[in-house]
């Protein structure tokens, strides 16, 4: 390949999605908002100012009212990723409204005064741009765990806490899985009318 060059003006962890996206399919939406230089033999995103490689912590919002909690779990993973909180589920709305590009997470207790998390998680399945944020619970009941994953949770932590490392491991593994998912669908569809491209069409038949 060619040397490259193009503008990079990393906003969020989901532009280096995006420009991923682009250096594996050819394609990416807004392609004008990235400076960067890509050499023969794969050198990696470099940064224009530094030439040293790009680090962009995910953002996690952690929602519970009592203070204790939020301290706890923003110990757990302040260490690998940049935390927000919110003290019940009308704030963390708002902030997710505000932060729908660069929340890659939100842990979310669902019993809070103002607003639980059962209000958070239907007002996020109303909400197209809310919805590409994926949402771990906060619990200790079996009922609530149900509930929730019927509301579109896509994991639950248990009260009281399990260790760090397999809280981390969750958070990790739900951040993977909805990035993966996001990337294949930003080039399976088409960015206007929102349906799958004719590439998606072939390359669905050629497995069928």
């Amino acid at each position: 390949m060619s040397k490259l060059k193009k503008s990079l003006n990393i906003v969020s962890y989901r532009d280096i999605i995006n420009l991923s996206t682009y250096y594996l399919f050819g394609s990416t939406k807004n392609t004008d908002r990235y400076i960067c230089n890509i050499y023969e033999g794969g050198s990696g995103i470099m940064s224009s100012d530094f030439k040293q490689p790009l680090r962009v912590k995910r953002r996690v919002l952690i929602v519970d009212d009592e203070p204790i909690n939020r301290e706890i779990m923003g110990a757990f993973l302040s260490g690998s990723y940049d935390v927000i909180y919110a003290e019940n589920g009308e704030e963390a709305i708002s902030l997710m409204k505000e932060n729908s590009e660069t929340i890659s997470i939100v842990i979310l207790d669902l019993l809070m005064p103002v607003m639980d998390g059962y209000e958070v998680l239907k007002i996020r399945n109303s909400d197209d741009k809310l919805k590409k944020i994926p949402v771990i619970v906060l619990t200790s009941e079996k009922s609530s765990e149900i509930e929730s994953l019927k509301l579109g949770a896509s994991d639950f932590i248990t009260k009281p806490y399990d260790m760090p490392e397999v809280i981390i491991a969750r958070v990790q593994r739900i951040i993977e899985l909805f990035e993966d998912r996001n990337i294949i669908n930003s080039v399976n569809e088409d960015e206007l009318t929102g349906l799958f491209t004719k590439d998606f069409f072939i390359q669905y038949a050629l497995q069928i």
